[in-house]
């Protein structure tokens, strides 16, 4: 706890810092929040206004980076950070990636039983919870399994997994978006994040549930590490000049260091689905350890 506290108070008084580099010049010295842009001064450290906000969740492997005000950190806890983790989680399951075991519900010829399961690389592990099921209804599913296995013959039978109900694809969606922009922001500063383009960012970050930003990122396909980390000033194509951010298998896209291409978004929904016919292409920045606000300091 020591350690955390000694890292907010440094990255209050850098954040601090760089804010004075950006207009209105001469403004009170304090910290902004980079989500409300709400200004707090050093007693807001004491008082747990401000927070360690990890990039991307700390359950989705993140790490602490940037500081936020406890409204805008604890709303996010509450309406994204579980919808990713439960996107991420078929995703791992379909490519056989999880980490740890999760539970679930298995039907199969009309029974159903809470298991964990666990799929990894070509094979899926499936584990019997009996204190949390009917025994009848256990007894019943395992016969069927052992019927199964003797006749040395799956075909025609199903089976189906459920691990949560009441998925919001949306907001999952939003919440890498929040992830991109934070990773920006600790990497470039104020300087970029007080771009116009970056206010509807913003605002669809305030309004996950709400589409106003139709297309924002790409899921890539296939077996990617979520320790995935980049930040590119893509350069190649020029309609979509922008700024990448790659966490895992996630890319956000966010404007550009230029405000010369206010339609970014437009041109993603635009192309949405169109098979692309080369790779993107542009500088790589440091992924951040800590806040950096390279722009700030120049």
């Amino acid at each position: 706890m020591a350690r955390m506290n000694g890292s907010r108070s440094s990255w209050f008084q850098r954040g601090a810092d760089a804010a004075q580099q950006v207009p209105p010049v001469g403004s009170p010295r304090c910290y902004i929040c980079p989500l409300c842009l709400r200004g707090f001064l050093p007693k807001a450290l004491e008082t747990d206004l401000l927070t360690v906000e990890h990039v991307p969740p700390k359950a989705l492997g993140g790490q602490g980076l940037v500081l936020t005000c406890r409204r805008c950190n604890s709303g996010a806890g509450a309406r994204l950070d579980h919808e990713m983790m439960k996107k991420e989680l078929i995703y791992d399951f379909h490519y056989g990636m999880m980490p740890q075991p999760a539970a679930a519900r298995l039907t199969m010829a009309d029974q159903s039983v809470n298991v964990e399961v666990q799929a990894i690389e070509e094979s899926i592990r499936v584990v019997g919870l009996p204190g949390s099921n009917d025994p009848q209804v256990q007894k019943k599913l395992l016969e069927e399994l052992d019927r199964l296995v003797e006749s040395g013959s799956w075909q025609g039978s199903q089976f189906d997994l459920t691990f949560y109900r009441g998925f919001r694809h949306r907001p999952a969606l939003v919440g890498w978006l929040r992830a991109g922009y934070l990773a920006a922001f600790a990497a470039l500063g104020y300087r970029y994040i007080m771009r116009a383009g970056l206010a509807v960012v913003r605002q669809q970050l305030a309004n996950p549930e709400e589409d106003i930003l139709r297309v924002f990122s790409v899921t890539m396909p296939g077996r990617i590490p979520r320790e995935e980390r980049r930040i590119l000033l893509v350069q190649r194509h020029t309609w979509m000049n922008s700024v990448a951010v790659q966490i895992g298998r996630h890319v956000v896209f966010l404007p550009s260091l230029e405000d010369a291409w206010p339609s970014l978004y437009e041109d993603l929904a635009e192309r949405a689905g169109e098979q692309a016919d080369e790779r993107i292409a542009g500088k790589l920045i440091p992924w951040p350890a800590k806040p950096r606000y390279a722009l700030d300091f120049l």
